[in-house]
């Protein structure tokens, strides 16, 4: 208990340096800002608004299905497909109820 009180000696707790240390890469101001690097944008497929539409799995399957069918690259290109097949058989009154419901739908969103 007498080792508490008596004053330590403060150069024993100093850390020895060995050297510089140097960090692996360097930059400099003119490198991080120059107008010179190219500035690649993300490639988006459509500009419109996306949603998510729930459905079971064997219409899921049946989508994919007939994507991998078709050869579409996604299931907005078949289902697109599939409603313009859907309309050239409804007739010109259900084709124009089909625009006013849709435009109805657009509206209270």
């Amino acid at each position: 208990m007498s080792g508490l009180l008596q004053k330590q000696d403060d150069t024993s707790k100093l850390i020895e340096r060995k050297g510089d240390i140097k960090p692996k890469n360097t930059f400099s101001r003119n490198s991080l800002f120059s107008a010179d690097e190219p500035i690649t944008k993300k490639k988006s497929i459509s500009k419109e608004k996306q949603t998510t539409l729930r459905v079971s799995e064997t219409v899921s399957l049946d989508i994919k299905s007939l994507m991998l069918l078709t050869d579409t690259s996604n299931a907005n290109e078949m289902l697109t497909i599939l409603l313009d097949h859907y309309q050239t058989d409804l007739s010109v009154e259900e084709i124009a109820e089909f625009k006013q419901i849709k435009k109805i739908l657009g509206k209270n969103k």
